[in-house]
């Protein structure tokens, strides 16, 4: 039978194909759903049969909620299934349509591989269990009890069979678009099905239990699928831990257990420490650097109060000075210079760290941290100053991924507090602006971009939701405070910041450097005129 699985996907594209004629007339004919019309057919598909008996599944609860309109409207094709649905929340809309003759395909050849093992059996079951199907879901499931129950024994055999057959050498098209909807936060269905079919399979492979076949088959998934090489390392998931699919990705990438984060915060010298030892160290250079501070500001607030009450109209008669006469004005009327001392850097309202060209420019490397997103950290005690973050892939299915981890983390009662991953992709969309920084993380073993260009890995970025709101989360703050504090300090930073802020920040700031110098060459030419300058200094008083 395992030779039967290797060709999923073209069982799917041969039925897509045979199916699509059909079902668009038929969806357009009529929208509504017959639920009788439908029972009668999984049933004569599947067969009637006697009940499974209960199991010791844990209780169940609320884990499928919707994805917030805040998200959704950003990017709706990213949480909505575009090919496949499994569970109530999508199921018979049009658009899926094409998949049901798919899904009764996989529920009849997961029933084929199981002797004894019947659909009505579980459905029997299951409607036992209707309550606390019911109560896996956040939305009032409008289905009938045996609907229900049979939805769910159809899906989780469809997603059985997925999992089963899952093969990074035949990630095509299909694949990837299946992918990315069974990974989608309202796309779910309860992993404990899965284990409850799975269980018929003891009787002719006892030494395998239905939990470790399915932990098995989740790692293999999980490991193709998730953007963290970390994922990787992972040898044993617990299924029974896990309501759905998309919570053993979650927790795969955040470990959110309590007191685990400080495992990680491996820092040899806290920024704290290198601030002492470089600003109060030396009382004197503290002093020092307060009291030039204090005479730079003086000195720009007395060179615009002198320009200001310069006598313009004796100036102005000067041919050089005259043409410049208009927009020195205006300059100084309407408070420019003020305005390009006091304007703020345009980034810093949006983003809380540097750009990766940025950092690197301060002397700052990257670098692939060996483990989770609780890895990430920022060393400054050695040579060379190095941020660590955990090394991503990036492909087709990470936006639709990572929105959803999104959006789970965002709903998901337990997790509100940590909001881990949100934080992760706040840091990420700060560190990259442009193609440019992709670049930098790309060089450094940070991101694999497997896109089309950087600029498209950087679009994908920029693009994620910010609507979200933002939840502390201490390690990575802290992380984000040192490296801003290092970043602060840099003297290459700060005589960047000067020429930028004041001398190229602004056309006026140019136009008004200009004034200076010509006004002072006037000045020059004129004295050396009357004093007969030139005889004397530039040719040595001869």
């Amino acid at each position: 039978m395992a030779s039967q699985y290797g060709y999923l996907p073209i069982l799917y594209l041969n039925q897509l194909s045979s199916s699509s004629s059909s079902s668009s007339s038929s969806s357009s004919s009529s929208s509504s759903f017959d639920e009788q019309q439908w029972l009668s057919q999984v049933r004569s598909a599947l067969g009637d049969e006697e009940p499974l008996g209960e199991d010791d599944e844990p209780k169940a609860k609320v884990s499928v909620f919707f994805v917030p309109k805040s998200l959704l409207f950003a990017r709706p094709e990213a949480y909505v299934p575009q090919l496949v649905a499994v569970g109530p929340y999508h199921h018979r809309q049009p658009h899926l349509s094409d998949m049901e003759r798919c899904k009764l395909a996989s529920a009849r050849r997961i029933q084929a591989d199981l002797p004894g093992f019947r659909h009505q059996e579980l459905v029997h079951c299951l409607l036992r269990q209707e309550q606390r199907i019911r109560a896996f879901y956040h939305k009032n499931i409008e289905f009938s009890g045996e609907a229900l129950a049979w939805m769910m024994a159809i899906d989780a055999s469809f997603l059985l069979e997925f999992l089963r057959s899952f093969s990074p050498s035949r990630k095509k098209t299909t694949y990837n678009m299946i992918t990315r909807d069974l990974l989608m936060l309202e796309n779910q269905i309860p992993l404990y099905l899965l284990r409850k079919i799975l269980r018929r399979r003891r009787q002719c492979s006892p030494e395998l239990s239905a939990g470790d076949e399915l932990s098995a088959m989740l790692i293999a998934f999980v490991k193709e699928v998730s953007p963290f090489k970390s994922a990787s390392c992972f040898s044993v998931i617990d299924s029974k831990q896990h309501p759905h699919l998309l919570h053993v990705l979650y927790s795969t990438i955040v470990n959110f257990t309590a007191g685990e984060e400080e495992e990680f915060e491996i820092i040899d010298c806290p920024i704290e420490t290198l601030e002492l030892s470089e600003e109060s160290g030396s009382g004197d250079q503290g002093f020092i650097r307060r009291l030039l501070g204090t005479i730079k500001k003086l000195a720009i607030a007395s060179l615009v109060k002198l320009l200001v009450k310069l006598p313009w109209k004796i100036i102005s008669s000067f041919p050089v000075i005259s043409v410049l006469k208009e927009p020195i004005q205006t300059f100084l009327t309407n408070g420019g210079m003020r305005k390009m001392i006091k304007k703020e850097d345009p980034l810093a309202a949006e983003i809380t760290i540097p750009s990766a060209t940025e950092l690197a420019g301060a002397g700052i490397r990257f670098s692939p941290a060996a483990g989770d997103l609780a890895s990430i950290r920022f060393e400054a005690a050695k040579k060379p100053i190095t941020l660590y973050l955990p090394p991503m892939i990036l492909d087709v299915n990470t936006e639709a991924i990572m929105r959803n981890l999104v959006a789970f983390e965002t709903t998901a009662p337990e997790l509100q507090g940590t909001m881990t991953f949100t934080r992760y992709t706040e840091l990420m969309n700060g560190i990259i602006d442009a193609e440019d920084d992709v670049k930098i993380l790309r060089e450094s073993g940070i991101i694999v971009n497997r896109m089309k260009s950087d600029r498209e890995a950087a679009a994908l970025w920029n693009g994620m939701s910010r609507a979200v709101k933002v939840s502390k989360v201490e390690f990575m703050d802290r992380v984000v405070e040192e490296v801003n504090g290092y970043f602060e300090r840099s003297w290459k930073v700060k005589a960047k910041r000067v020429l930028r802020r004041y001398l190229f920040g602004s056309w006026q700031a140019l136009v008004l450097l200009a004034a200076i110098v010509f006004l002072l060459q006037s000045f020059l030419l004129a004295f050396c005129n009357l004093y007969g300058c030139g005889a004397r200094w530039f040719r040595g008083g001869r």
